[in-house]
Protein backbone atom coordinates (compact mmCIF):
# COMPACT_ATOMS: atom_id res chain seq x y z
CA UNK A 1 0.00 0.00 0.00
CA UNK A 2 2.94 2.30 -0.74
CA UNK A 3 0.76 4.53 -2.94
CA UNK A 4 -1.70 5.10 -0.09
CA UNK A 5 0.88 5.22 2.71
CA UNK A 6 4.18 6.59 1.33
CA UNK A 7 7.21 5.29 3.20
CA UNK A 8 5.37 2.24 4.59
CA UNK A 9 7.81 -0.29 3.18
CA UNK A 10 10.80 1.69 4.48
CA UNK A 11 9.22 1.63 7.96
CA UNK A 12 8.67 -2.12 7.80
CA UNK A 13 12.20 -2.76 6.57
CA UNK A 14 13.91 -0.64 9.22
CA UNK A 15 11.73 -1.92 12.08
CA UNK A 16 11.85 -5.55 10.83
CA UNK A 17 8.10 -5.87 10.92
CA UNK A 18 5.15 -6.47 8.63
CA UNK A 19 1.63 -5.54 9.58
CA UNK A 20 -2.05 -5.92 8.79
CA UNK A 21 -4.79 -3.32 9.20
CA UNK A 22 -8.40 -3.88 10.32
CA UNK A 23 -8.32 -1.83 13.53
CA UNK A 24 -9.98 -2.91 16.79
CA UNK A 25 -12.56 -2.93 18.22
CA UNK A 26 -14.46 -2.60 14.96
CA UNK A 27 -12.56 -5.58 13.56
CA UNK A 28 -12.13 -8.06 16.40
CA UNK A 29 -9.59 -10.84 16.07
CA UNK A 30 -11.43 -13.27 18.35
CA UNK A 31 -15.11 -12.36 18.26
CA UNK A 32 -17.63 -12.05 15.47
CA UNK A 33 -18.39 -8.42 14.60
CA UNK A 34 -21.48 -6.82 13.10
CA UNK A 35 -19.12 -5.14 10.63
CA UNK A 36 -17.82 -8.45 9.29
CA UNK A 37 -16.51 -8.45 5.74
CA UNK A 38 -15.30 -11.49 3.77
CA UNK A 39 -11.84 -9.94 3.28
CA UNK A 40 -11.41 -9.50 7.05
CA UNK A 41 -12.70 -12.99 7.77
CA UNK A 42 -10.06 -14.41 5.44
CA UNK A 43 -7.27 -12.21 6.83
CA UNK A 44 -8.25 -13.04 10.43
CA UNK A 45 -8.27 -16.76 9.71
CA UNK A 46 -4.79 -16.61 8.18
CA UNK A 47 -3.42 -14.38 10.94
CA UNK A 48 -4.52 -16.97 13.49
CA UNK A 49 -2.77 -19.73 11.55
CA UNK A 50 0.62 -17.96 11.58
CA UNK A 51 3.33 -19.36 13.85
CA UNK A 52 6.78 -18.29 14.95
CA UNK A 53 9.30 -19.69 12.47
CA UNK A 54 7.01 -19.38 9.45
CA UNK A 55 8.49 -17.74 6.37
CA UNK A 56 6.87 -14.64 4.94
CA UNK A 57 7.24 -12.53 1.78
CA UNK A 58 6.13 -8.89 1.58
CA UNK A 59 4.08 -8.19 -1.52
CA UNK A 60 4.50 -4.88 -3.33
CA UNK A 61 2.76 -3.71 -6.50
CA UNK A 62 3.51 -4.85 -10.04
CA UNK A 63 4.71 -8.38 -9.22
CA UNK A 64 7.39 -7.24 -6.80
CA UNK A 65 8.25 -8.34 -3.29
CA UNK A 66 10.06 -6.30 -0.67
CA UNK A 67 11.92 -9.01 1.23
CA UNK A 68 11.62 -12.51 2.62
CA UNK A 69 11.68 -12.92 6.39
CA UNK A 70 11.15 -15.34 9.25
CA UNK A 71 8.46 -14.66 11.87
CA UNK A 72 9.94 -14.00 15.33
CA UNK A 73 6.86 -12.83 17.23
CA UNK A 74 3.16 -12.24 16.59
CA UNK A 75 1.68 -9.10 18.09
CA UNK A 76 -1.68 -9.22 16.35
CA UNK A 77 -4.19 -9.23 19.21
CA UNK A 78 -6.62 -6.34 19.55
CA UNK A 79 -4.92 -4.99 22.69
CA UNK A 80 -1.51 -5.07 20.92
CA UNK A 81 -2.54 -2.70 18.13
CA UNK A 82 0.45 -0.45 17.32
CA UNK A 83 0.15 1.33 13.95
CA UNK A 84 2.99 1.41 11.46
CA UNK A 85 1.10 4.27 9.77
CA UNK A 86 0.88 7.12 12.33
CA UNK A 87 -2.47 8.28 13.71
CA UNK A 88 -4.01 11.36 12.12
CA UNK A 89 -6.85 13.54 13.39
CA UNK A 90 -7.47 11.25 16.36
CA UNK A 91 -7.88 8.02 14.40
CA UNK A 92 -6.21 4.75 15.37
CA UNK A 93 -3.59 4.84 12.64
CA UNK A 94 -3.25 1.99 10.16
CA UNK A 95 -1.48 -1.33 9.67
CA UNK A 96 -1.18 -2.00 13.40
CA UNK A 97 -1.42 -5.78 13.80
CA UNK A 98 2.33 -6.37 13.85
CA UNK A 99 4.28 -9.46 12.86
CA UNK A 100 7.90 -9.08 13.91
CA UNK A 101 10.36 -10.69 11.51
CA UNK A 102 14.03 -11.14 10.76
CA UNK A 103 14.82 -10.22 7.17
CA UNK A 104 16.88 -12.70 5.19
CA UNK A 105 19.45 -10.32 3.68
CA UNK A 106 21.12 -13.15 1.81
CA UNK A 107 17.99 -13.22 -0.37
CA UNK A 108 17.51 -9.72 -1.73
CA UNK A 109 19.08 -6.24 -1.77
CA UNK A 110 20.62 -4.87 1.42
CA UNK A 111 18.68 -1.60 1.40
CA UNK A 112 14.94 -0.82 1.18
CA UNK A 113 15.42 1.35 -1.92
CA UNK A 114 15.28 -1.77 -4.11
CA UNK A 115 12.80 -4.61 -4.40
CA UNK A 116 12.68 -7.99 -6.16
CA UNK A 117 10.77 -8.02 -9.44
CA UNK A 118 9.44 -11.55 -9.84
CA UNK A 119 10.03 -13.10 -13.27
CA UNK A 120 7.04 -14.84 -14.84
CA UNK A 121 8.16 -18.30 -13.74
CA UNK A 122 8.32 -17.21 -10.08
CA UNK A 123 4.93 -15.52 -9.88
CA UNK A 124 2.15 -17.19 -7.87
CA UNK A 125 -1.35 -17.24 -9.27
CA UNK A 126 -3.50 -14.13 -8.85
CA UNK A 127 -5.66 -15.87 -6.25
CA UNK A 128 -2.62 -15.90 -3.99
CA UNK A 129 -1.37 -12.46 -5.00
CA UNK A 130 -4.50 -10.38 -4.38
CA UNK A 131 -5.67 -10.97 -0.77
CA UNK A 132 -4.25 -9.24 2.32
CA UNK A 133 -2.66 -12.53 3.39
CA UNK A 134 -2.19 -15.74 1.45
CA UNK A 135 -0.76 -19.14 2.22
CA UNK A 136 1.63 -20.55 -0.39
CA UNK A 137 2.87 -24.03 -1.11
CA UNK A 138 6.52 -24.80 -0.39
CA UNK A 139 7.18 -25.13 -4.12
CA UNK A 140 5.70 -21.68 -4.90
CA UNK A 141 7.63 -20.08 -2.05
CA UNK A 142 10.85 -21.73 -3.18
CA UNK A 143 10.46 -20.17 -6.64
CA UNK A 144 10.12 -16.74 -4.99
CA UNK A 145 13.23 -17.37 -2.87
CA UNK A 146 15.24 -18.35 -5.95
CA UNK A 147 14.11 -15.17 -7.73
CA UNK A 148 15.07 -13.08 -4.69
CA UNK A 149 18.61 -14.48 -4.72
CA UNK A 150 19.20 -13.45 -8.33
CA UNK A 151 20.39 -9.83 -8.30
CA UNK A 152 19.33 -9.44 -11.93
CA UNK A 153 15.76 -9.38 -10.54
CA UNK A 154 16.49 -6.47 -8.21
CA UNK A 155 14.93 -3.16 -9.25
CA UNK A 156 14.60 0.31 -7.67
CA UNK A 157 11.30 0.89 -5.89
CA UNK A 158 11.17 4.49 -7.11
CA UNK A 159 11.40 4.95 -10.86
CA UNK A 160 14.08 7.62 -10.54
CA UNK A 161 12.63 9.98 -13.14
CA UNK A 162 9.22 11.60 -12.80
CA UNK A 163 8.78 11.45 -16.59
CA UNK A 164 10.56 9.77 -19.48
CA UNK A 165 11.12 13.23 -20.95
CA UNK A 166 13.23 14.09 -17.89
CA UNK A 167 15.42 11.07 -18.58
CA UNK A 168 15.90 12.01 -22.23
CA UNK A 169 16.67 15.61 -21.20
CA UNK A 170 19.38 14.29 -18.90
CA UNK A 171 20.89 12.14 -21.66
CA UNK A 172 20.91 15.04 -24.10
CA UNK A 173 22.87 17.15 -21.59
CA UNK A 174 25.29 14.37 -20.57
CA UNK A 175 25.39 11.81 -23.41
CA UNK A 176 28.91 10.71 -22.41
CA UNK A 177 27.44 9.12 -19.28
CA UNK A 178 25.49 6.73 -21.49
CA UNK A 179 28.64 5.80 -23.46
CA UNK A 180 32.04 7.41 -23.63
CA UNK A 181 32.39 9.46 -26.81
CA UNK A 182 28.69 10.04 -27.45
CA UNK A 183 27.66 13.55 -28.41
CA UNK A 184 24.51 15.25 -29.63
CA UNK A 185 23.55 14.94 -33.27
CA UNK A 186 24.48 18.35 -34.80
CA UNK A 187 20.96 19.60 -35.34
CA UNK A 188 18.78 21.86 -33.22
CA UNK A 189 16.13 19.19 -32.63
CA UNK A 190 18.40 16.33 -31.59
CA UNK A 191 16.20 16.16 -28.50
CA UNK A 192 12.75 14.84 -29.56
CA UNK A 193 13.66 14.83 -33.23
CA UNK A 194 10.56 14.89 -35.42
CA UNK A 195 10.67 12.56 -38.43
CA UNK A 196 8.89 13.29 -41.69
CA UNK A 197 5.76 11.38 -40.59
CA UNK A 198 5.44 13.30 -37.30
CA UNK A 199 6.82 10.60 -35.02
CA UNK A 200 9.47 11.61 -32.49
CA UNK A 201 12.59 9.90 -31.21
CA UNK A 202 13.70 10.74 -27.67
CA UNK A 203 17.35 11.63 -28.35
CA UNK A 204 19.59 11.58 -31.42
CA UNK A 205 23.33 11.20 -30.83
CA UNK A 206 26.54 10.48 -32.69
CA UNK A 207 29.09 7.99 -31.40
CA UNK A 208 32.89 8.37 -31.53
CA UNK A 209 32.88 6.85 -35.06
CA UNK A 210 30.28 9.30 -36.31
CA UNK A 211 27.43 6.77 -36.42
CA UNK A 212 23.90 7.98 -35.67
CA UNK A 213 22.59 6.64 -32.36
CA UNK A 214 18.84 6.66 -31.77
CA UNK A 215 17.99 6.55 -28.06
CA UNK A 216 14.58 5.58 -26.74
CA UNK A 217 13.80 5.96 -23.01
CA UNK A 218 11.39 3.87 -20.93
CA UNK A 219 10.86 4.19 -17.19
CA UNK A 220 9.84 0.59 -16.65
CA UNK A 221 10.98 -2.84 -17.81
CA UNK A 222 11.11 -2.99 -21.63
CA UNK A 223 8.47 -4.70 -23.73
CA UNK A 224 8.60 -6.08 -27.28
CA UNK A 225 6.69 -3.07 -28.58
CA UNK A 226 9.41 -0.75 -27.22
CA UNK A 227 12.09 -2.57 -29.21
CA UNK A 228 9.94 -2.57 -32.33
CA UNK A 229 9.27 1.15 -31.90
CA UNK A 230 13.00 1.85 -31.65
CA UNK A 231 13.68 -0.16 -34.83
CA UNK A 232 11.13 1.95 -36.70
CA UNK A 233 12.98 5.11 -35.60
CA UNK A 234 16.31 3.53 -36.62
CA UNK A 235 14.93 2.92 -40.13
CA UNK A 236 13.68 6.50 -40.37
CA UNK A 237 17.07 7.81 -39.24
CA UNK A 238 18.63 6.48 -42.49
CA UNK A 239 17.32 9.64 -44.18
CA UNK A 240 19.43 11.79 -41.84
CA UNK A 241 22.68 10.56 -43.38
CA UNK A 242 22.26 13.04 -46.22
CA UNK A 243 21.90 15.99 -43.84
CA UNK A 244 25.31 15.75 -42.19
CA UNK A 245 28.41 13.66 -42.83
CA UNK A 246 28.03 10.63 -40.58
CA UNK A 247 29.18 7.03 -40.30
CA UNK A 248 27.61 4.14 -42.12
CA UNK A 249 25.75 2.56 -39.18
CA UNK A 250 22.52 3.39 -37.40
CA UNK A 251 22.64 2.27 -33.79
CA UNK A 252 19.69 1.95 -31.42
CA UNK A 253 19.89 2.09 -27.62
CA UNK A 254 16.89 1.39 -25.42
CA UNK A 255 17.39 2.89 -21.93
CA UNK A 256 15.01 1.25 -19.49
CA UNK A 257 14.10 0.79 -15.85
CA UNK A 258 12.90 -2.28 -13.98
CA UNK A 259 15.14 -5.24 -13.25
CA UNK A 260 18.35 -6.07 -15.11
CA UNK A 261 17.01 -9.49 -16.04
CA UNK A 262 14.96 -9.24 -19.23
CA UNK A 263 11.97 -11.39 -20.06
CA UNK A 264 12.58 -14.31 -22.42
CA UNK A 265 10.36 -12.86 -25.15
CA UNK A 266 12.24 -9.55 -24.93
CA UNK A 267 15.60 -11.33 -25.24
CA UNK A 268 14.34 -13.19 -28.32
CA UNK A 269 13.23 -9.91 -29.87
CA UNK A 270 16.62 -8.31 -29.19
CA UNK A 271 18.32 -11.13 -31.07
CA UNK A 272 16.56 -10.13 -34.28
CA UNK A 273 18.02 -7.70 -36.81
CA UNK A 274 18.78 -4.84 -36.66
CA UNK A 275 20.54 -5.07 -33.32
CA UNK A 276 19.18 -3.06 -30.41
CA UNK A 277 21.38 -2.33 -27.41
CA UNK A 278 19.78 -2.50 -23.96
CA UNK A 279 20.95 -0.26 -21.10
CA UNK A 280 19.36 -0.09 -17.64
CA UNK A 281 19.53 3.26 -15.87
CA UNK A 282 20.23 3.86 -12.20
CA UNK A 283 19.88 7.10 -10.26
CA UNK A 284 22.25 8.04 -7.44
CA UNK A 285 21.75 11.31 -5.59
CA UNK A 286 24.07 12.68 -2.92
CA UNK A 287 23.53 15.46 -0.40
CA UNK A 288 25.96 17.73 1.41
CA UNK A 289 25.67 20.77 3.67
CA UNK A 290 25.93 24.10 1.86
CA UNK A 291 27.56 27.25 3.15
Amino acid sequence: MEDKYPGLWHTWFSEQVVAVGWWPPRWNLELQSKYERPAWNLARHRLQKMRVGDRIAVQLKNWRIGRIGTILELRIRDEEWKPTVPSQNGDKGEMGRRIEVRWDLAKGPLTPESAIHLPVEARPNTGIWRPTLSEMSKQAFKRIEEAAQDEFNWAPIVRGFAKETTMSDFISVSPHLLEDGLRLYPYAKAREHVFHDGSRSDVLLLDRDGNIVVVECKQDAPAIRDIQQLRIYMAKAENLKTRVKVGSKIRGILVHGGARKLKDDVRREIAKSPKVEMVIFTVNVGFASSS
